[in-house]
């Protein structure tokens, strides 16, 4: 059987539907387990591809193409090379199909999605020059101070779009309180660096998990990730965390998780793989939801 009929079978009944990359590889491979996930390339049979122009099916243009692009994914078209609109869809008005589809995600956190939703950052985001600056300069502080100047903290927290919530920070204890915190912070383990910042007792003013992992990325760029809700929201859903919460006490296990995904993934850096899923939560699964 060939893996475009494998795909065609497995995808059948979401005519209308637009599919991701990690649904369709999903979808397949519960019905044939044996099948090669990297020969599951939804792009392969939705007509030549726009850069190159290559059709990489010999369904391309033809009633036997699975799907048609569609800027959130794939969508399955039926079988005389219709695309149904979703509200006329038996499908969609099935409820244990549709249920089935939303309930269905793994996501699968791989090379392949990493290539996939990476790029796709700067469909919504342009902060990616100011990241590299910041990096730069937060090591050069480090280097020559062994914490971060105030001018850069408030930088890294105008970056981090936090500017809401400064008026909770004591800024006119910046000196005293937060740059020695982050003095602490850059010579503690890795599981303790968080704690540092954030630990009853110590807690510095206005930081949460989020802004603090911030903080401390920026000191530790291929150690430390950054908490954030649309992060979390992935691996969440993904089934690598035990849950969406962003604070502390989970922020180890998070950690973990993205490591995890380095390991498995290796050559891609913690803002590539931040980057990713960032841009995963933003403009899916978030419109999905």
């Amino acid at each position: 059987m060939t893996i475009h009929d494998k795909i065609a079978v497995a995808v059948k009944r979401f005519i209308g539907i637009t599919l991701s990359t990690q649904q369709v590889q999903a979808l397949v491979l519960e019905q044939y387990p044996d099948t090669n996930p990297t020969s599951i390339i939804p792009s392969d049979h939705s007509g030549p591809n726009p850069r190159s122009g290559r059709s990489y099916c010999n369904c391309s243009g033809k009633s036997s193409q699975i799907f048609a692009r569609d800027e959130a994914g794939y969508k399955v078209r039926d079988s005389t090379g219709t695309v149904l609109r979703r509200e006329s869809c038996s499908v969609v008005s099935a409820p244990k199909q549709r249920a089935r589809l939303d309930a269905h995600p793994p996501i699968v956190i791989d090379n392949a999605f990493l290539g996939e939703w990476g790029p796709k950052y700067e469909r919504t985001e342009n902060d990616e020059d100011d990241y590299q600056r910041l990096v730069a300069v937060v090591a050069k502080e480090m280097a020559s101070m062994g914490t971060i100047s105030k001018k850069t903290f408030l930088e890294i927290w105008k970056w981090k779009g936090a500017m809401r919530v400064i008026r909770h920070v004591k800024i006119e204890d910046y000196g005293s309180l937060y740059a020695r915190a982050f003095r602490r912070a850059a010579s503690e383990p890795l599981e303790r660096k968080l704690a540092v910042l954030l630990e009853s007792g110590v807690k510095l003013p206005g930081v949460e998990a989020a802004t603090g992992s911030t903080i401390i990325h920026f000191i530790h760029p291929e150690m430390m990730p950054i908490i954030d809700v649309r992060t979390i929201g992935v691996l969440f859903k993904a089934g690598l965390i035990s849950t969406d919460r962003k604070d502390l006490s989970h922020y180890e296990e998070f950690r973990r998780a993205i490591e995890q995904i380095r390991r498995k993934c290796p050559g891609w850096s913690l803002r590539q793989i931040d980057r990713a899923l960032f841009a995963y939560h933003k403009q899916f699964l978030e419109k999905s939801q």
